[in-house]
């Protein structure tokens, strides 16, 4: 296995293994699962609710800092796993030397595929339907 692969294999274990993350059901568990997923491929997430009111996250590559300014726990899960798919690909990006999608529609676009898979391999997808997934995703 390569060793980008090992890393995130060794992410997605961490997460599932994560103590905060464990039980069924509890959107705050699901969250936490997602949560530790993005700290153990090096990224930090927290609450910043001086973002604009219309922002529900956002990723600062340079600092690896998720920031999340969302109300509501399934909100928070979707905001964080999509903000997820942002740091996967950019870290695929600077391991394979890509450059980090050019424009802005490929990088939401390349979030959104990773932000589901990531939902998918952490076993919380059924919190939302690839439809109301793919809603949740479209520019306003």
């Amino acid at each position: 296995m390569a060793p980008y692969q090992e890393s995130l294999e060794a992410a997605f274990k961490a997460a599932l293994a994560d103590p905060r993350a464990s039980g069924e059901g509890d959107f705050s568990r699901l969250i936490y699962r997602i949560w530790a997923f993005v700290e153990a491929l090096g990224a930090k997430v927290s609450l910043d609710h001086t973002l604009p009111e219309n922002v529900a996250g956002r990723i600062f590559y340079d600092e690896g800092e998720i920031h999340l300014n969302m109300p509501t726990a399934a909100g928070a899960a979707l905001v964080i796993a999509h903000e997820a798919g942002h740091w996967l690909s950019y870290l695929r990006a600077q391991r394979f030397g890509d450059p980090h999608a050019p424009d802005e529609a490929t990088r939401e676009n390349m979030a959104n595929m990773f932000g589901w898979y990531i939902l998918h391999r952490l076993d919380i997808e059924h919190l939302v339907t690839k439809e109301e997934w793919k809603a949740s995703n479209e520019p306003d």
